[in-house]
């Protein structure tokens, strides 16, 4: 007698890790891909360019896995104004992508200083991980 229970519960754990295999190769895959990206843009001497590349490089994730246009924006306040900074990247071929970065006053104090904005073009590449 004890045997037969002892083989009914040995069917089962295999008819249950069969289940679970089948129910992990089944399960729906995160198409999902991370890139980190390395911006080589020109600076203008003592400019100051409120970035995403700022504290180096910058993970994006594309929620089907293609490259699509992405735009960052960033508020910040100098020399007396509040600037509003927008920088885009577009694909442009296998592990690159088309970067601009152009920055507007949104107000600035009355004894701002003359200040002027300081737009740039390059390229963000991927790079490994």
């Amino acid at each position: 007698m004890l045997q037969a229970v002892e083989a009914g519960v040995l069917k089962l754990t295999a008819i249950a890790g069969a289940a679970l295999m089948i129910g992990a190769y089944a399960a729906p895959r995160d198409p999902s891909v991370v890139q980190r990206l390395e911006l080589q843009a020109p600076k203008r001497p003592h400019a100051i360019y409120e970035t995403a590349w700022e504290n180096g490089d910058v993970r994006i994730t594309l929620p089907d896995g293609k490259p699509a246009p992405r735009t960052f924006q960033k508020r910040s306040f100098h020399w007396g104004c509040e600037w509003l900074s927008v920088e885009t990247i577009t694909p442009d071929g296998p592990g690159r992508y088309f970067y601009t970065y152009d920055e507007e006053k949104l107000w600035c104090a009355e004894d701002a200083p003359p200040s002027i904005a300081t737009p740039r073009t390059g390229y963000a590449f991927v790079v490994g991980e």
